[in-house]
């Protein structure tokens, strides 16, 4: 009996040690595959660095800064025009990662807003049009 449960606790173990290297892969690939054209795995990088990003959040956020910045490269209309959107396509890039990020890396990543005009800084085309 003891035997049977030894077996059941290491074919466990085995499995959890195998799903967490599936995340871990997934995550390394979003890294990997974030489209450097947009920026989005400079992004990804700084925002890994600075906030701490666990390897389950990793895909995650990629996803979410990925579409931000195509639906923020489509952006058309007057300057004014593409300011309103901006600011609604950024509130709704805050509350996605909210929902995944802690209310602390959440606070941190608004913290880390660049200057206006800061190109070299890859969260720029996070928080400026």
């Amino acid at each position: 009996m003891k035997k049977v449960i030894v077996l059941a606790i290491a074919a466990t173990c085995l499995q959890t040690a195998a799903y967490s290297q599936g995340i871990l892969e997934k995550a390394e690939k979003a890294v990997a595959g974030a489209s450097s054209s947009n920026g989005a795995g400079a992004i990804l990088q700084t925002l890994t660095s600075k906030l701490g990003l666990s390897t389950a959040q990793k895909p995650q956020v990629a996803d979410i800064v990925g579409q931000f910045l195509t639906q923020k490269s489509a952006l058309s209309g007057t300057e004014e025009q593409k300011k309103t959107k901006f600011g609604q396509l950024f509130a709704g890039l805050k509350t996605k990662l909210a929902a995944v990020l802690t209310a602390v890396q959440l606070q941190k990543l608004l913290s880390l807003k660049p200057a206006a005009g800061d190109t070299s800084n890859p969260l720029s085309k996070l928080f400026n049009l």
